[in-house]
């Protein structure tokens, strides 16, 4: 292969790396990144082994693309991600859930054991034992929108 087109391949490839990566942060899914960084690798290795064959190249991309994607996604399996955001809140479609073992101030008075409690700046219906308005209690579980509570110590 003439010389010219090694640097031309050369700079395809780390061309073609930065694009995907470019990609990546347009639409962000952990796996554009990994097409990318492996455009990246032959691009360097191309520059390091100028006589490296076109094949070879592409199976080179294929093999690191794959591991890389396929050791990613087995490491975020056994890390998951720990943020704030809604696809990382496993209660989301459960909110009163969301509730349990925090302390929270009885605003109707729990009697024959209903109630009502302020959570936040809403209030929620609670069962559980007697307790006059005022009452610091604590969320032990949840039933649909009832807050079951007991009395915090």
């Amino acid at each position: 292969m003439p010389e010219s087109w090694v640097i031309y391949l050369n700079w395809a490839w780390l061309t073609a790396g930065v694009l995907l990566l470019a990609l990546e942060a347009i639409l962000p899914g952990a796996v554009i990144m990994w097409f990318g960084v492996a455009a990246i690798v032959v691009g360097l290795v191309l520059s390091v082994w100028p006589e490296l064959g076109v094949n070879t190249q592409f199976v080179m991309f294929a093999v690191l693309s794959i591991s890389m994607l396929a050791a990613f996604r087995l490491w975020r399996r056994n890390h998951p991600p720990e943020g704030t955001g809604d696809t990382n809140v496993p209660r989301l479609n459960k909110r009163a859930t969301q509730y349990i073992g925090q302390t929270v101030t009885v605003t109707q008075a729990i009697e024959n054991g209903q109630g009502r409690v302020a959570v936040g700046d809403s209030t929620w219906r609670a069962s559980g034992p007697d307790a006059a308005h005022g009452t610091r209690v604590r969320v032990v579980s949840a039933e649909g929108g009832t807050l079951q509570v007991e009395i915090a110590e």
